[in-house]
């Protein structure tokens, strides 16, 4: 099992699948207390599960609606369709937030070979307490241990089972195994549940079919990726950031609300100050790099005359086309005179012709090279099919070194053999300094 964290809590400060903040915590539990849902039928009895996704917005299968609804599970569920959800983790029975209606935003069948079966609800009326739940893009599931709820009937109860992701299964499915000794089988109930991954401290998938009730049961998960597929508009719900502090990384702008953190900023900005080009900034997920890079170490090396730009390597698949934006941003800014219609793809043109240090010589009219580009969350460089990663190593570590221009990566300690045994990104993470 991979358990990177403690799986009963989620560090306070985590972003999309990345935690970070003072060190404090919150149970995962209560984390998904407040934004899993349940529908029933019409006679009361659990229909199946959902969760939050974005204000308002409730991710769910297109039969658990047909199952509430009454209507057989080939049905088509036209838009505004409405049904009646709650939240029992949250509320608890007969109190706010219990008993909400829904209608139906966006729907997708259950196709012949099985794919689909995703529906989105809005809610009519605001549920006091709700807020959506963190979510991860990341397909580096392997043997990470996850837990997902049901409900059985008509009961209040939740019923919870651990588990351990395993491998793609066709259709957007991954597998999902039950953990050693746990004798809790997936059943109906548990259709529409957000699969919680212990690692990543986020929703990665959503339950969507199980084997017949066994000793040996698999179940199975919708990524969040494929439904993103199945319903376009999903992909900035499911980036958006959270909502609350308990669930987002502290930024440059947070710099005067960070602290307790001085002495490792300090190391990092020493190693930045040092003769290597890139700093790699190591830990396990929920130490809060993220937060030590954006509101930590960025205020200092700007205060010392540094330019920075931050890449969200989580966030895009065109990390170059990322830079250019960062970039482009940056030439805004008002030091650097009124700003010039110049297109993304022009500067990506730059970058991976002319370089890094003439792109931003052009783009500001500076001659500065003094610039600090932070690659928060490296370890989705190891997704990147290699032409696109290379061309980013080579705009920035060039053969040929600029004076003043550094790269800090933040990265999750279990992808470290993975990374330094990259052939591509391995021998530019041995050739810099690391901190852990």
């Amino acid at each position: 099992m991979h358990d990177q964290d403690d799986p009963g809590r989620t560090a306070t400060g985590a972003g999309h699948g990345e935690a970070a903040g003072h060190g404090e915590y919150e149970d995962a539990d209560t984390v998904l207390a407040s934004g899993t849902v349940r529908l029933r039928d019409g006679h009361g009895d659990s229909a199946g599960t959902g969760f939050l996704v974005g204000d308002g917005l409730v991710l769910t299968c297109a039969h658990v609606v047909c199952d509430a609804l009454g209507k057989p599970r080939d049905s088509e569920v036209l838009p505004e369709a409405r049904v009646t959800v709650d939240m029992p983790l949250l509320a608890g029975p007969k109190t706010p937030g219990h008993g909400v209606e829904a209608e139906v935003a966006h729907w997708v069948p259950i196709r012949e070979d099985r794919s689909g079966d995703v529906a989105v609800l809005r809610l009519l009326a605001p549920a006091p307490g709700a807020r959506p739940l963190p979510t991860s893009l990341s397909r580096r599931l392997w043997e990470h241990g996850s837990r997902i709820v049901g409900f059985t009937g008509r009961s209040d109860r939740p019923v919870w089972q651990r588990g351990s992701l395993l491998g793609p299964a066709g259709k957007g499915w991954v597998q999902l195994s039950r953990a050693d000794g746990q004798t809790v089988r997936v059943t109906g109930g548990f259709s529409g549940s957000p699969v919680w991954d212990n690692a990543l401290g986020a929703v990665v998938g959503m339950i969507v079919a199980a084997e017949p009730v066994r000793d040996d049961q698999q179940a199975y998960m919708l990524h969040l990726g494929a439904l993103a597929d199945e319903i376009p508009a999903l992909a900035e719900v499911l980036l958006a950031p959270t909502p609350f502090r308990g669930l987002e990384p502290y930024r440059e702008e947070d710099a005067e609300v960070f602290f307790g953190r001085g002495e490792d900023t300090e190391t990092v900005v020493t190693a930045l100050r040092g003769d290597r080009a890139a700093v790699t900034l190591c830990g396990p997920s929920g130490c809060g790099k993220s937060s030590l890079a954006l509101a930590g170490v960025a205020p200092v090396m700007r205060r010392a005359g540094h330019e920075v730009v931050v890449v969200h390597c989580g966030r895009t698949s065109r990390p170059v086309g990322a830079l250019a934006v960062e970039l482009l941003e940056l030439a805004r800014q008002e030091q650097f005179g009124p700003p010039r219609a110049i297109g993304v793809e022009r500067v990506v043109t730059w970058l991976t012709g002319a370089g890094l240090a003439d792109t931003v010589h052009r783009l500001t009219g500076s001659a500065t090279t003094d610039l600090l580009v932070v690659l928060d969350q490296a370890e989705a460089l190891l997704d990147l099919p290699a032409g696109d990663l290379t061309a980013l190593l080579s705009v920035l570590f060039p053969a040929r070194r600029t004076a003043g221009m550094r790269v800090l990566l933040t990265l999750r300690a279990d992808f470290i053999d993975a990374a330094l045994s990259h052939e591509h990104l391995g021998p530019v993470l041995k050739r810099g300094a690391s901190c852990r």
